[in-house]
């Protein structure tokens, strides 16, 4: 897999002289062309689930196939699935930070697993914290009509 514009993207910096590609090794490039056709041929005919989208980040995760940014590239990957399945968004509290750190270092079902229940967690948190907006919001409605 050949990623171009993170070449263009480094000139100029630090990066540019420190590394030659984005991937850390060049097994670390096969595997995630490895993984990304074997997703490709799971689930591209169909809307992805909570649990898929989950099962994707573990994975990527494990792989963990660039020098730097893997966390962040693979929760913006994990935004823009939600984004496209039309599911709920997961998302990580900094209150969870240690256990989701902990949970990405399991491997396969294990790591869904205990990422499915950390996901879960934070979901509830937000809506604990979005409930006084929830009430306003309603509140507002009722008023108007």
């Amino acid at each position: 897999m050949k990623i171009t514009w993170f070449n263009e993207l480094k000139q100029g910096t630090q990066d540019e002289q420190d590394h030659d590609s984005c991937f850390k090794d060049s097994g670390a490039e096969a595997e995630l062309d490895a993984m990304l056709s074997e997703w490709n041929k799971r689930y591209t005919k169909k809307a992805l689930s909570q649990e898929d989208i989950i099962f994707f980040h573990a994975i990527f995760n494990k792989i963990s196939p660039f020098y730097c940014a893997n966390g962040r590239i693979s929760r913006f990957i994990t935004l823009k699935q939600c984004l496209q399945n039309g599911t709920n968004l997961l998302f990580i509290d900094e209150s969870y930070a240690a256990s989701y750190e902990q949970a990405l270092e399991y491997e396969g079902e294990s790591a869904q697993y205990y990422l499915t229940n950390i996901f879960r967690a934070n979901s509830v948190l937000l809506d604990k914290r979005l409930q006084p907006y929830k009430e306003a919001l309603q509140y507002a409605e009722e008023k108007e009509n």
